[in-house]
């Protein structure tokens, strides 16, 4: 792996074949574990953990296993160009922490395919505990929970087999974030982009808000950031609906304080679940979940309220069908307005600009 021989390998890690039965053996087996096999995988944090240079926890796993994290300190540099465009760069020493992850298995090796994988996520499950109970403790507002999308695109990882000390290496991906040049934009695009800087700053789009809520949730799922995501994708929802019931009203001649007054006496599922279809068209009930709003009301607005009000922490999957259910349930109501394009011409010109 990199040109290095297995034994230049096993020396970079810090739980190796030399430091494993006095270090780390009496632990496991104090915890009742009898390991059969190692995976590891190091991986650099996106900020600094300022704990001892070497400290090492080991997490008791329910099944019987156990995870265990040792942390270092990583010094880079970083050039600052601060905004000038020169050969020369100040250069600014920063700390990062690497962390040396390793399943400590008691059993035989899983034989499905993607056993790696879910090794993986265990284990940042592990380092997440840590990371919040950091946090917590020192009201760090510098470090947050990590996820596959927010390390580096690959890592080492290690499978041992303790009684022979006999590993497989390969490389693992953890994401598929690549950094890459961007294409140019056309002259074309470039012109869109100057005239549609007027539209944002005169707020001439009443949908401006919810188009930018969606690209920040679609943003923060691409970087790992699932609770944002999600709260982001319903607050899409949301502002896009109230734009649209402001609209509507607008269009059926009312003022501005009989709009206000509108919209602060409906809550709003009830404005959802009164107010569109009859002028619209469609169906509307959230409690099926094989129509394109009782999809948003089951993978959205409901994982949303466990996310806001119960802490829970979605995962990649739930994340992703929260986005793509939202942008789903915005295609129905803009394809509706469609249907009654002649009363709703206006409003319906405003989505040819997003």
């Amino acid at each position: 792996m990199s040109g290095m021989n297995d034994q230049e390998l096993d020396s970079s890690f810090v739980l190796n074949k030399n430091s494993y039965p006095d270090d780390f053996l009496p632990v496991y087996l104090h915890l009742g574990i009898t390991p059969k096999y190692l995976i590891q995988f190091p991986v650099l944090l996106p900020f600094e953990l300022p704990f001892q240079n070497g400290l090492c926890n080991t997490i008791f796993l329910d099944n019987g296993d156990a995870c265990t994290l040792h942390y270092s300190d990583v010094l880079t540099t970083e050039h600052i160009h601060a905004g000038i465009i020169s050969k020369k760069a100040m250069s600014v020493e920063v700390c990062k922490t690497r962390v040396e992850m390793t399943y400590v298995l008691s059993s035989d090796l899983p034989t499905e395919e993607e056993f790696l994988s879910n090794i993986f996520d265990t284990l940042v499950d592990c380092l997440n505990w840590m990371i919040v109970a950091y946090k917590l403790h020192k009201k760090d507002v510098h470090v947050h929970e990590v996820s596959r999308e927010m390390f580096e695109f690959a890592s080492i990882s290690r499978v041992i087999t303790i009684d022979s000390w006999e590993y497989s290496a390969a490389l693992f991906l953890t994401n598929t974030n690549i950094k890459y040049r961007k294409e140019k934009l056309s002259e074309e695009d470039q012109y869109e982009v100057i005239r549609y800087t007027s539209v944002i700053y005169k707020e001439n789009n009443p949908f401006i808000v919810s188009e930018d809520f969606l690209l920040t949730a679609r943003h923060n799922f691409r970087y790992g950031f699932y609770k944002e995501a999600v709260l982001f994708s319903q607050s899409f929802i949301e502002t896009f609906l109230h734009a649209l019931f402001h609209q509507l009203l607008e269009t059926e001649g009312k003022t501005e304080e009989e709009i206000t007054k509108k919209l602060e006496d409906v809550s709003f599922m009830g404005m959802v679940k009164k107010e569109f279809h009859g002028r619209i068209g469609g169906v509307w009930n959230s409690d099926n979940p094989l129509t394109p709003i009782g999809e948003w009301y089951k993978n959205t607005y409901q994982l949303r309220n466990r996310v806001a009000h119960a802490g829970y922490p979605p995962v990649f999957e739930e994340a992703e069908k929260s986005i793509n259910s939202a942008m789903k349930f915005r295609s129905f109501v803009i394809n509706q307005l469609l249907t009654k394009k002649k009363l709703y011409n206006k409003i319906t010109e405003y989505f040819h600009l997003i």
